[in-house]
């Protein structure tokens, strides 16, 4: 337990002194920015607006990190996978510690976009936000560590590169699978058809964003978070399941 603690606190820090890190603390700034222009051109509820636009934002941004780090975990090209694995009890411990340490590093970064979020709203003297807003907003940073296991995954057996590609592909398909699978023509092949609502039951991220109804009554049931964080958590259970087994195997 104490070594696992290490790696996740050393994880942490190696995250954070990516340079990719400070970009997105700028980004985040420049994203709240966007979201007030954008507010101002519409016609539509301000404060809904800058929400819908805020959440997507974190969504993104988070997953757009949460892939370029994960994919680096494994990347032994100078030699610092091979040296931390002599030092810790065995390559799961490592890679639990590395992954845990990514997803306390993404929260992190959600938690640094909410209280400058917090600061722009009360500066235009615009509501705070409140538990619920804060429970989605979390919620909404599901589909980061999702991705960032199922990246892992494809690190363990393919390359960087390829890895990043991929998982970009695949959050894409889960943001718009149940669009598509709403849109689906009625003469679409059968396995066309089973394709689509695979993707659409198992890998639709959309069903993280929760500002829809966070609009309509001002509040998510506590029932539906539950599901979708004890989902999500089992779904990264099976990424990093294979992933131990696959890197158990590999040549470092």
């Amino acid at each position: 337990m104490k070594t696992l603690l290490s790696l996740i606190y050393q994880s942490f820090l190696m995250n954070f002194r990516e340079k990719i890190f400070y970009a997105l603390a700028l980004t985040h700034f420049l994203g709240i920015a966007l979201c007030h222009v954008i507010s101002e051109w519409t016609m539509q509820n301000m404060t809904e607006v800058l929400y819908d636009f805020g959440g997507f934002y974190l969504m993104l941004m988070s997953s757009l990190i949460s892939i370029i780090l994960s994919s680096k975990i494994l990347d032994n090209a100078d030699g610092s996978v091979e040296g931390v694995l002599a030092l810790v009890q065995s390559r799961s411990v490592y890679l639990i510690g590395r992954f845990l340490g990514l997803c306390v590093s993404i929260m992190a970064s959600t938690l640094i976009f909410l209280a400058i979020w917090q600061i722009f709203l009360l500066g235009n003297q615009l509501p705070g936000l409140n538990m619920p807003h804060l429970l989605v907003f979390f919620t909404l940073t599901v589909p980061s560590l999702l991705i960032a296991a199922l990246s892992l995954l494809f690190s363990s057996f393919t390359q960087t590169t390829v890895t990043v590609m991929t998982s970009f592909i695949l959050f894409g398909i889960g943001l718009m699978s149940q669009t598509l699978s709403r849109g689906l023509p009625a003469n679409a092949s059968v396995s066309q058809r089973y394709i689509v609502e695979f993707f659409a039951k198992f890998w639709n991220l959309q069903q993280y964003n929760l500002m829809d109804a966070l609009h309509l009554s001002g509040n998510v049931s506590n029932n539906l978070l539950l599901w979708l964080w004890i989902y999500a958590l089992n779904m990264m259970a099976i990424f990093i399941t294979l992933t131990i087994f696959i890197f158990a195997k590999k040549d470092i």
